[in-house]
This record gives structure tokens, sequence and C-alpha cells, in this order.
């Protein structure tokens, strides 16, 4: 399922008021949400998708995802596309959590990008997705 390509004008209550609804789809396994750059959260029904397996997120302005992230059991795929505000991963804990995890994808997103270069900067965010057997985008320590 995609949703988004709306019009830049769109507020995000409303894009979020799209989305009524999609957290009783316990069968929902792809979603692709694109979102604007003045949108600095994610709807909060993403959080009831347990079953989602891939997630393609565009264009929000978010700074972080958020800490709900680990409770999306079933994510094998992350992809992050053009979340320029992008800094933070969530937590080390909740990123473990995501035990079938096997691909991040992160594209056009140079904050996030910069942190995860190094793994001795003291804000590195290297630590938090080095586990992941599959990342494109990010060069981190292991090259």
């Amino acid at each position: 399922m995609s949703i988004g390509g709306f019009s830049e004008s769109i507020d995000f209550n409303s894009f979020q008021a799209a989305l009524d609804g999609i957290q009783q789809s316990k069968s929902l396994l792809e979603l692709s949400l694109y979102g604007w750059e003045h949108w600095d959260s994610l709807p909060y029904q993403l959080q009831h998708l347990t079953s989602l397996k891939h997630l393609y997120l565009n264009g929000f302005g978010i700074e972080a995802l958020p800490e709900w992230f680990g409770g999306l059991s079933s994510l094998e795929l992350l992809q992050l596309v053009n979340l320029k505000k992008l800094r933070h991963m969530p937590s080390k804990e909740a990123m473990q959590r995501l035990t079938k995890l096997e691909g991040l994808g992160v594209n056009g997103c140079p904050l996030l990008e910069e942190r995860c270069r190094e793994e001795r900067c003291p804000d590195s965010e290297w630590s938090k997705i080095s586990h992941i057997p599959i990342i494109r985008g990010v060069v981190g320590p292991r090259g």
C-alpha cells in the first residue's frame, strides 16, 4: 500500500486522518508513506502495524524515529528516503527488538548518514544499526 503524494498544502492532521482505521489491518505487509518536510512527526497509527514487513518513509521532517519503532516486530526492511532532518534512530534497545530486520536503506538523509559514519564519535548512531545484516546508503566503520 502506498499513501502520499498529496498537495504540499495539506496539513499533517488531514494526512493522519486519512490513515484512520489502518491500524486494524492485521495483514498489511508493505507500506510506503510520502510526507512533507514541514511534517515533523509520523502518523501514530504506524505503531500498531505489527505485521508490517516492509516500511518505506519518504520526505517527512522528523528529527528522530520514535521509540515505538521497536514494536514493529515483523519488520524486515526499512527504507528511509529524503528525510533531510533525520538525525536519530530509536534507542539501541528498540532497534535490537527488531529481530527480523534484515535490511536498512538510507538515501537522502544527510544528517543521519553523517552520524552513522564514525563509530567512535560521541553522537554516533552506528551502534544502533550495526547488527543489521544489510545496510545501504550508510558507510559505517565496516566500510
